[in-house]
């Protein structure tokens, strides 16, 4: 693949394009990163002495690299996938690119190169400190860590590609975007759950596994050389390993993008209006009768809650962030006290409840396309809204009574206090979207989980405070009255003056 103008033109402009996206970025949030990895080093420190300490041998950590690596791709691929999609549809540029004089797959490639950049950038800055580290205590072989990371990126870039070409042709390029998102999250979620093996697992099941570790690596020691441990040795700059990843993931990069570069130039066009099963399975939708049921009240009702199925993804996500609560619930059921872990399960339990109101509400209030025809329906606004917030708190409510009646199995009285303070803490984050309703549409609305603003910090402080009040509630203890004070003054602080009045 010979350079050219068009090549470096392209190039250009995908780096002008990741440049703008971290100008972003807002001054706070860049010093706040800066100050994460300069810390980072002190953790890359610490856990070089630890290694020191535990005199592991080079194959043990030669194992561990290995381990560590894998984890690093499978997230990889979560994010090659979901910036693939985004490539091909998402930009919405692909199709006027391939109508200019430049090879296809010299469009592909340079696409492909800027999303496994963006692939590897976030892991190059967790990996970096700690390469640092060991660098500047007189081990600069690691450094060839960062040669790893980058042939992962391009391995995991085609792969997402594969997986995306696939996502468009099973389901279409419409919902390829919220599949791909939802597997991203899946694969991000197994990852962390990976990751807190030693929490999760029984304690008899872990020392299992790291005996059978160093077992492995002793018999490694005397001889052998696994081809899953190539990732390790590279990492440590071995020569041979480290050849034959970063070279093969080059050759295997080039070689996929330029036999598949035809399907996604076909796909790019089939998403932008070429004829293909995408417009037939859109005439079979509109071929379908459709039937007029009475009642404005049900009417906004089934509104509500085909848009919230037609969209799931503020629903998934909220949902897949209570699994990074999944350690925290293991280590209180293993407490020693069925009160106190009951209690803290509770907490969670509230804690959930008041982000998915938020997150559903903020969906159906304050996302609302089609205003204009909503004011012209025949209900009064304070209805509609009282509507849409009650579409948005079903779910809700059916997900705390699912949860209660588990937790009744062992304690009734953390149950009771679970469905009470949901219902509290889902009603007061459903007021704080009624009382501070954004103008966004819905297809803005997933830029919200990124945004830094008051509003944000606010609604953390009272699910701390939701969550607090129901684990010192469920105990017993008088202090439940201090994170409930503290709701409670939040909630009247953001209400509008026309609010306050009324309550007074």
């Amino acid at each position: 693949m010979s350079a050219s103008p068009s090549t470096f033109w392209l190039a250009r402009h995908e780096l002008m394009l990741m440049r703008r996206d971290v100008s972003r970025l807002r001054r706070k949030v860049v010093w706040i990163l800066l100050g994460v990895f300069a810390s980072m080093h002190l953790v890359g420190l610490a856990m070089l002495r630890a290694l020191r300490r535990q005199e592991t041998t080079e194959t043990q950590f030669t194992m561990m690299l290995s381990i560590g690596l894998a984890f690093i791709f499978g997230l990889m691929l979560a994010k090659a996938l979901t910036s693939a999609v985004h490539a091909i549809h998402g930009r919405r540029d692909l199709d006027l690119l391939f109508s200019a004089p430049v090879p296809t797959h010299r469009v592909v490639a340079v696409r492909m190169l800027a999303v496994a950049l963006g692939t590897a950038l976030p892991f190059l800055f967790i990996v970096a400190p700690f390469a640092n580290v060991f660098a500047l205590m007189g081990l600069p072989r690691y450094l060839a860590v960062f040669g790893v990371i980058i042939a992962f990126a391009l391995v995991s870039t085609v792969i997402g590609l594969l997986m995306a070409l696939g996502l468009l042709k099973l389901v279409g390029a419409r919902r390829t975007e919220i599949a791909a998102q939802i597997i991203g999250a899946v694969f991000g979620a197994a990852a962390f759950l990976l990751s807190q093996a030693r929490v999760l697992l029984p304690e008899q099941l872990r020392e299992t596994l790291w005996l059978a570790l160093f077992e492995r690596a002793a018999s490694v020691d005397k001889g052998g050389d696994p081809v899953w441990m190539w990732p390790g040795q590279a990492a440590s700059a071995d020569p041979r390993a480290l050849a034959i990843i970063l070279g093969g993931a080059i050759v295997f990069f080039a070689l996929s993008v330029r036999l598949v570069a035809p399907a996604v130039a076909w796909w790019a066009r089939a998403s932008f209006g070429a004829p293909g099963p995408i417009v037939g399975a859109q005439r079979k939708r509109a071929q379908r009768p459709l039937a007029f049921q009475p009642g404005v009240t049900r009417a906004l009702f089934v509104k509500e809650w085909r848009l919230l199925a037609r969209n799931p993804l503020t629903v998934f996500h909220t949902l897949m962030k209570s699994l990074y609560l999944a350690p925290l619930v293991v280590v209180a059921l293993r407490a020693d006290d069925p009160l106190l872990g009951s209690a803290a399960v509770a907490g969670l339990v509230v804690a959930i409840a008041l982000q998915l109101a938020s997150a559903l509400a903020s969906n159906t209030v304050s996302g609302e396309d089609a205003r204009d025809l909503i004011a012209a329906a025949p209900v009064s606004p304070a209805r509609l809204r009282l509507v849409k917030l009650a579409a948005a708190m079903t779910p809700v409510l059916i997900l705390v009574a699912l949860s209660s009646a588990a937790l009744a199995i062992v304690s009734v009285k953390a149950a009771l206090w679970t469905l009470g303070m949901s219902a509290a803490a889902a009603a007061s984050a459903g007021l704080m979207e009624l009382w501070h309703e954004e103008p966004p549409s819905r297809t803005d609305l997933r830029r919200r989980t990124h945004d830094l603003s008051a509003l944000t910090f606010i609604e953390t402080a009272m699910t701390l405070a939701f969550g607090g009040a129901t684990f010192f509630a469920v105990n017993g203890s008088p202090l439940a009255f201090a994170p409930a004070a503290i709701a409670a003054a939040l909630l009247v602080a953001l209400a509008p003056k026309s609010a306050r009045k009324a309550a007074a």
